[in-house]
């Protein structure tokens, strides 16, 4: 074991733990440093590789593995992270190309739309589509848009795959986003009309986000994008609500962000997620890529977030729990998990809608899953807040 540089964890780390929050530093001179430290004491090479796929820092792994030009790495393993990198820049590449022309067959029909996450993020954090893992592509769109959207990719060969046969008015209303698969594509999309959670009260109206989108250029294409505080913005969201924080990669790319970041970029970003309810999501995601990644915050930004002392103790749970059971921590949902989130949010009564919203309200997953019987729907109702507290239900309280 060894002493952690890290100021945000307070205990001794393993070598294999070390490897990959050094993946995550800000700074490249500190993280070949660590490397040049903890490499030669890395013991499980196969538990480290599988950790930094979990942790999606495969790429970043490997980056950093190539510059630090150590010869403790078992050739077999630096292979093996080659082939895991070279086998996801492609992947990205042909999902970048796809993304392209989805938003193309969108535009044609005068409709404004962005891609979240995904390559493009990748390509504006780390100048490297490759460096991101996709699991599918997601392109938000203003609700009023949804129907028509949906109707351009059922016409280019998409199946809707979630919300079948339920009102679009309905979805609008209880959803925020609906999963539509291409079988000759190989490709899962999801489009969404919020951002985050599908309880209103926690998540982002894409309308709300599409006023301050822009303009940018992705593989030679002109693209509408999230400006760059609704980027982090919306990054501290899905990993507040999608993750809780459980993966390495989503803190690594707020590391990122704040490395690029002028000292004047900061309190902008904090009045736009102050206008847009999420402050103290952002808080944590500012706090947890301090103690993460190593990217200071000016001062007068680091004591005006050391006032949300709730954020400060969300925040540290987090951090403790993404590899609080070694290097590939799965966090428990349920209730628990529930509160976290609920405390997440910025105002009390928030806190309280959200809690009972996410306890006693099922999703279109429940009612097409068929595990609500249909002539007694009430009975999941009362049933479900038991099978949260028991662990039955898979992340996010299948939602």
């Amino acid at each position: 074991m060894a002493s952690s540089p890290w100021g945000g964890h307070s205990k001794a780390i393993s070598p294999e733990q070390a490897v990959l929050l050094a993946c995550a530093l800000a700074d490249q001179r500190q993280a070949l440093a660590v490397l040049g430290q903890t490499l030669p004491a890395v013991g499980d090479w196969e538990g480290l590789r599988k950790a930094a796929l979990h942790h999606g820092v495969a790429g970043l792994l490997y980056k950093r593995a190539v510059e630090s030009a150590s010869t403790a790495i078992p050739a077999e393993q630096l292979e093996a992270l080659r082939a895991l990198t070279t086998a996801n820049e492609r992947r990205s590449l042909r999902m970048s190309v796809q993304l392209l022309g989805l938003l193309e067959l969108l535009y044609r029909e005068g409709l404004e739309a962005f891609p979240v996450k995904g390559p493009v993020m990748a390509e504006a954090l780390y100048g490297d589509v490759g460096l991101r893992h996709s699991v599918d592509l997601d392109i938000a769109i203003r609700p009023r848009d949804v129907t028509t959207a949906r109707d351009v990719l059922l016409a280019a060969g998409f199946q809707q795959i979630t919300g079948v046969g339920i009102e679009i008015d309905r979805l609008l209303a209880s959803e925020c986003e609906v999963a539509f698969k291409n079988p000759d594509r190989e490709l899962v999309l999801d489009l969404h009309w919020r951002l985050g959670p599908r309880f209103a009260h926690a998540s982002l109206p894409v309308a709300d986000l599409m006023a301050c989108a822009r303009m940018t250029t992705f593989l030679g294409r002109d693209v509408l994008t999230l400006s760059r505080e609704d980027l982090f913005v919306v990054m501290c969201v899905h990993g507040a609500h999608s993750h809780r924080w459980d993966q390495l990669e989503l803190v690594a790319a707020l590391g990122a962000w704040g490395s690029a970041a002028a000292e004047s970029d900061w309190m902008p970003l904090l009045e736009r997620a102050a206008g847009l309810g999420c402050l103290r999501r952002c808080t944590i995601g500012c706090l947890l890529m301090r103690d993460v990644t190593g990217c200071a915050l000016p001062a007068d930004i680091d004591s005006r977030l050391a006032r949300d002392t709730l954020a400060a103790r969300l925040a540290g749970r987090a951090r403790a729990a993404m590899f609080a059971e070694g290097l590939q921590t799965s966090p428990k949902d349920g209730l628990g998990g529930i509160v976290w989130e609920s405390l997440a949010l910025d105002k009390p009564a928030l806190m309280a809608a959200h809690f009972v919203a996410r306890v006693f309200t099922p999703g279109t997953w429940d009612w097409e899953s068929g595990r609500i019987p249909r002539h007694l729907p009430r009975l999941y109702y009362l049933s479900r807040p038991l099978r949260l507290a028991l662990g039955r239900f898979g992340r996010g309280g299948s939602e």
